[in-house]
């Protein structure tokens, strides 16, 4: 079977200051996260988002900025995607990423707007069970319904 490229990054840019949100361009889609840099020059992820409609990325660090103080987030990391990305592959990537990282937040708002994605489109967990002679048994549950 012949195999195709998957592109779906055009552009990103990694560890940018706070004060450099403006030269992100107008209406850029994508994936974005906001960081604080520790002691010793490492990054913490505080926030994650997308931002598939009007500004864009450069419009949603601007609410970040007006909602949170420097003490939250320091620098800014976003990756756009191409055009023929649709927005649904946008949040379906932003979800992945968001279960990565649950078990780090704590605050309602992350937990919240997990659980808003999971519940806007049928997803399956697969589990893996064993029978008595130790074969793998695949089972399929469905997690939430459309």
């Amino acid at each position: 079977m012949p195999s195709t490229k998957l592109n779906l990054v055009k552009r990103c840019g990694e560890f940018i200051p706070r004060a450099q949100r403006n030269e992100v361009p107008l209406k850029t889609r994508g994936i974005y996260a906001l960081l604080k840099q520790q002691v010793g020059g490492r990054y913490k992820v505080v926030y994650i988002g997308i931002a598939t409609k009007r500004g864009g990325i450069k419009a949603r660090l601007q609410v970040h900025v007006n909602r949170w103080n420097e003490v939250k987030w320091s620098h800014f990391s976003f990756f756009e995607m191409w055009h023929n990305i649709p927005n649904s592959l946008i949040q379906e990537i932003e979800f992945l990423f968001l279960h990565i990282f649950r078990k780090h937040k704590t605050r309602g708002s992350k937990t919240l707007k997990l659980n808003t994605i999971m519940k806007s489109r049928k997803l399956k967990r697969i589990t893996f069970e064993f029978d008595r002679y130790n074969r793998v048994v695949e089972q399929v549950e469905n997690l939430y319904r459309i």
